[in-house]
């Protein structure tokens, strides 16, 4: 099974993996570099053993598929309201801050409806930088009017609290939201 990916004497895992799935690397301009007839400066000849192979490599930015996330099809994506970015059309997307706003008991003042909404969807822990973004939402939900700030997910009880007590200070009322779990329909919004 190994020698399927043997190259330049050794396995190498990518071209053995090429095999058995569909090869997917984190851009398609990198995909085309690799495959491209100069690949011995870029891959040591990887690009080469697929071409030869017939094996396809397939280049998808950060490694996610946007088809999914289409916000033009609400239907597959979960949005309550659909947009379009490309053309320009982005009531949609008005709505579903609208609703995002709502949900979370957020300020809903005209100059707050103008500001940008700012969020954070992850895992609340030291290596996310999580104490660098509560101070710096600190000092941003005091100093700002107009914006607002959403953090939702859940991690270190200690990053939970900190969060929790911005969530309840008097200088960020209906400027900050923090939402102390994983909620993929909320995240969505």
């Amino acid at each position: 099974v190994l020698e399927k990916g043997i190259l330049h004497g050794t396995v190498d895992p990518l071209l053995l993996a090429g095999s058995y799935a569909r090869l997917v690397t984190v851009s398609e301009q990198y995909a085309r570099e690799m495959l491209d007839e100069r690949d011995r400066e870029m891959s040591d000849g990887l690009g080469r053993a697929l071409r030869e192979r017939g094996m396809p490599l397939a280049g998808i930015t950060n490694g996610i598929d946007p088809e999914p996330w289409d916000p033009r099809f609400p239907e597959k994506t979960g949005l309550p309201f659909g947009y379009d970015p490309l053309s320009g059309d982005l009531e949609g997307k008005k709505r579903c801050r609208e609703a995002l706003t709502a949900r979370l008991g957020m300020d809903e003042k005209p100059q707050a409806a103008e500001g940008p909404l700012y969020a954070f969807v992850g895992r609340l822990t030291g290596q996310k930088g999580i104490d660098i973004l509560f101070h710096a939402l600190k000092r941003l939900v005091r100093g700002m009017p107009g914006r607002r700030f959403v953090v939702l997910g859940q991690g270190e009880k200690e990053k939970e609290a900190m969060l929790g007590w911005l969530s309840t200070d008097t200088s960020s009322a209906g400027r900050f939201a923090f939402v102390p779990r994983y909620d993929t329909a909320l995240a969505l919004l």
